[in-house]
């Protein structure tokens, strides 16, 4: 399940390292200054913050996670703990590698805590109320880099060689491949039911089986979301039932069959 995951989102992360290492030559080229480079970051954080607690909130429901104070500790810790280490900690330690001349290290939730963990709660109750992940993981990738990238441009001085600039692609790189996708999909997934084995396994998504909203589910007679020991969604082959797929089968195969049953004494004619 993971492996599907990280592949059906590795465009958007592809998209997200691409411009930013076209928007590092360009601010290089531009001589943009570091005051600059702070409000953008302070800027570009906390959105990252926002939309990584929609996407691993959605993922965590929409893999079937229940529980108001697992949804919570999930959203939050996939979105402020790793959105530190994707805009803060892996790029201050290419800020400190390269020794930049004004490095330092900006957390967040602590410098401006007013701001990032309200909007962290926002984003999880955004995602609990509309699970879809694919979009809001493109602006994520996005908002991830071009966070990383002004943490970065914060430390650096008004020169920068080539090898530093080669180095500085490589950790955006990596600050936005391992922790977005980590963020996103594999953190919610390692909380989020097993689809087999376990005392849980009777818990799908019915949504993605059937893709009919949960009131629909409940008024058809069909399980609800998450719902833990149900049985599967295929109904089971009774005479009547088999009767007719058969019937079917022989007008795909026949459309002149007759579905009328043969006499016993048609067969020895």
């Amino acid at each position: 399940m993971i492996s599907r995951e990280l592949k059906s989102h590795a465009p958007f992360t592809a998209l997200g390292t691409v411009s930013g290492i076209v928007l590092l030559i360009l601010l290089l080229w531009a001589r943009v200054p570091r005051d600059v480079s702070v409000t953008l970051f302070w800027t570009l954080h906390p959105l990252h913050v926002l939309l990584s607690a929609l996407v691993t909130t959605a993922m965590f429901r929409l893999h079937g996670g229940r529980g108001i104070w697992r949804i919570l500790g999930v959203g939050y810790l996939g979105s402020v703990g790793i959105a530190t280490l994707s805009d803060c900690l892996i790029p201050y330690a290419g800020e400190w590698l390269l020794a930049l001349p004004q490095r330092g290290l900006h957390l967040g939730f602590i410098e401006k805590w007013w701001l990032v963990n309200p909007l962290a709660l926002g984003g999880i109750a955004i995602g609990y109320a509309w699970p879809h992940t694919k979009f809001p993981h493109a602006g994520h990738v996005l908002l991830s880099t071009w966070a990383s990238l002004f943490h970065v441009t914060m430390a650096l001085g008004t020169e920068l060689r080539l090898i530093e600039g080669v180095l500085i692609a490589l950790f955006l790189f990596l600050s936005v491949w391992l922790p977005c996708c980590t963020s996103d999909i594999v953190f919610p997934l390692i909380f989020a039911p097993k689809p087999d084995g376990g005392e849980r396994s009777g818990q799908r998504h019915w949504y993605r089986i059937t893709g009919l909203p949960g009131w629909k589910r409940k008024q058809l007679r069909m399980p609800a979301f998450g719902e833990g020991g149900c049985a599967s969604p295929r109904p089971e082959k009774t005479p009547s039932r088999a009767r007719d797929f058969s019937r079917r089968h022989r007008r795909q195969r026949d459309p002149n069959a007759n579905d009328q049953p043969k006499s016993p004494g048609e067969n020895s004619l």
